[in-house]
């Protein structure tokens, strides 16, 4: 086995321990778990750009005396693309929690943990050892989501996660269970060889996409997002947002090479998933207060275009249209990339925001831009690059997808028998620019609330931009963003194998096409350059010449006006207001106006509450339904050690008597 691949896969497990081992000593273990993060990170991106760029793939395999217990390990060109985020946002958020969390050595342990558990679950090659590894990646989460147990809405949220998770998880025990039984093997290589027939196969995969969808946030197994991102630590919820969630979409693409060329409807599916999903999360960003909440939703709407991407590229791979296929898929690659890198950023810059004010609510923000004007840059970066705008790494994956949609449309709008499907995709490219545009509206509020205007409450401390442990994790991301839109043309060749991995297209169809789309790329990307230099230009000259010109200021008749006071500034809700008023049917905002009625009315305010649909309509019943049905075997838990003991011998001795049968 690559003994750097090795170090990579084992160091984050032996940071854990030593953070366990010296947990009384919360600056040492603190130093050696982020020394053992570091050191894995850069050996696993050297390993990972090698087997993505050069096509080195690693793999080993580990006997075990259990029946089908080889446990197999290694790095594919698909393992390689998600390894990457890993390691930069891991080490990254890792370098951020030094100055975050000085003293808190459990976090270190779970958060070490967890990037083992992530890595493990990219390299697997075995069944057994994936879903070991997914279980201690949703362990792990789980602590550093109930990080703060004393607080009811911490515990509430660790009991949603750990429902929800299990849902996708009995799916996937399921879905491998089904493959193992039909290749006689856990091994992923021999999935790939089993010939399933169209109702297996359409059976596998929505199991499939249940099981990964829920890890993913895919519309409606969503519900865990908004509760869980809150809740975790901003380096962990940067982590969890920037890369577990990528374990959902890596395990939809390892399905597809599983099953082989995906059937057309797979893609019809996940393009409805995206749009819903899309529309869905942005709009309830939009009207959030709570800053970690409008982050969360806003990984819905990603998630939704990213699988709108793939959707698109399935539908066009198994119509035989290379083009749109070829750029829809590039597009959803980028996109994970892209997400995971601003979101991330916007996280880390949401940290450095609380640590300051102590509270999650943007109407108690305001005028941090003058106290923190680092800190603003690169959450300027990313609400921009979120929303879209050129030159930015955002701006790129939308607009490859973009011309997927349109490439799409050219090729079967000739057709009169594609009607329905022409006005699917119309649907489609409005869904999208409608995703763009309350987006843009949503990250317009995000950071003008919190860093634009003036501070709404007084703050008992002085506040600045933080210390270079957590400011240069941002900047180091902001930059990336610029980066990635400007490399971007020169990385989508790389993505021919990716692309022939998961859909069938063959690498000489596809590298034409990759060419050309980076050459359109560079063209759009060159031009935004343009646009933004000349306007930096003219702003130039305009300081110039009035640079010689005395400016003087006298006071006008203000008709009363003498100042403005942060009473006259937005709130969250104000600001979304005219939207929210068009999407209500979707939002269903509960109001609860002041009582005006009295002749002297009692200081009141304004309340506004926003419940998730899904979570209201569909989860809360269904979980209050679940607890009914299991509080009767409430009597069985005694609490006793040796019961517990007595329930497994007697179940272990149950399966015997079975098996002998």
């Amino acid at each position: 086995m690559n003994k750097l691949f090795l170090i990579s896969l084992l160091f984050p497990l032996v940071g854990a321990f030593l953070n366990m081992l010296l947990s009384h000593f919360p600056r040492i273990s603190k130093f050696f778990g982020t020394a053992c993060i570091l050191v894995s990170s850069v050996t696993g991106i050297i390993v990972s750009l090698d087997v993505f760029v050069n096509g080195n793939q690693i793999s080993s395999s580990f006997a075990l005396s259990i029946p089908m217990g080889n446990f197999q390990f290694g790095i594919d060109i698909l393992s390689a693309f998600f390894l990457i985020p890993v390691f930069v946002i891991g080490a990254l958020a890792s370098i951020y929690s030094i100055g975050y969390d000085k003293k808190d050595s459990d976090s270190n342990f779970f958060y070490s943990l967890l990037m083992f558990g992530m890595i493990l679950v990219f390299v697997s090659g075995n069944a057994l050892l994936f879903l070991i590894a997914w279980e201690v990646m949703m362990i792990a989460s789980f602590f550093l989501v109930t990080h703060e147990s004393e607080k009811p809405e911490s515990e509430n949220a660790g009991v949603v996660y750990l429902i929800t998770a299990h849902f996708g998880m009995a799916f996937l025990l399921f879905f491998f269970i089904f493959l193992s039984t039909k290749s006689g093997s856990l091994d992923f290589d021999s999935f790939s060889k089993i010939v399933l027939s169209e109702k297996a196969r359409a059976l596998v995969f929505l199991f499939s996409l249940i099981g990964f969808g829920t890890k993913a946030g895919l519309l409606p197994l969503h519900i865990w997002l908004p509760e869980a991102y809150p809740a975790a630590p901003c380096h962990v919820s940067a982590l969890m947002s920037g890369v577990m969630i990528n374990t959902g979409i890596y395990g939809i693409f390892r399905t597809m090479c599983f099953l082989g060329s995906p059937d057309e409807w797979w893609g019809y599916i996940l393009m409805i998933a995206g749009i819903a999903g899309g529309i869905y999360g942005i709009l309830f960003a939009l009207v959030q207060t709570d800053i970690k909440r409008i982050l969360a939703y806003s990984s819905v709407e990603n998630i939704g275009i990213i699988m709108l991407g793939i959707g698109t590229g399935i539908v066009c791979s198994a119509k035989g249209i290379i083009i749109p296929a070829v750029l829809a898929f590039s597009g959803a690659f980028l996109h994970i990339i892209n997400h995971s890198i601003y979101k991330s950023m916007l996280f880390l810059c949401t940290g450095t925001v609380l640590r300051s004010v102590h509270t999650r609510d943007i109407n108690c923000m305001g005028g941090l831009m003058k106290k923190m004007p680092r800190t603003a840059l690169a959450a300027i970066t990313g609400s921009a690059a979120i929303s879209g705008l050129p030159p930015l790494n955002g701006f790129v994956s939308e607009f490859l997808i973009y011309s997927a949609l349109f490439s799409f449309l050219v090729s079967v709008a000739p057709s009169h028998s594609s009607l329905i499907t022409v006005i699917f995709i119309v649907i489609c490219i409005t869904s999208l620019a409608l995703i763009g545009g309350l987006a843009a509206a949503c990250f317009t509020k995000f950071f003008g609330l919190v860093f634009s205007g003036e501070l709404r409450k007084p703050l008992h401390e002085e506040i600045s931009d933080p210390r270079a442990s957590m400011l240069y994790p941002m900047l180091i991301l902001a930059f990336l963003c610029i980066l990635f839109a400007g490399l971007s043309s020169f990385i989508l060749p790389f993505f021919a194998p990716l692309i022939t991995s998961i859909s069938g297209i063959q690498s000489i169809e596809i590298i034409p096409c990759l060419q050309g789309s980076a050459s359109l790329l560079r063209a759009v990307l060159i031009c935004s350059g343009i646009l933004i230099l000349f306007i930096a230009f003219i702003a130039n000259l305009r300081r110039t010449l009035l640079s010689g010109r005395t400016v003087e200021q006298t006071v006008t008749w203000d008709c009363g006006y003498a100042a403005a006071t942060p009473r006259m500034q937005y709130t969250g809700f104000s600001f979304s207001k005219p939207l929210s008023e068009v999407f209500k049917f979707f939002i269903r905002p509960s109001f609860k106006a002041p009582d005006t009625h009295k002749l002297f009315p009692e200081n009141s305010g304004y309340e506004i509450n926003i419940t998730d649909l899904f979570q209201k309509k569909l989860f809360n019943p269904l979980i209050d339904f679940g607890n009914a049905l299991l509080i009767p075997l409430h009597c069985i838990q005694h609490g006793r050690v040796q019961v517990y003991i007595l329930y497994l011998a007697l179940t272990l001795i149950s399966l015997l008597v079975w098996n002998l049968w």
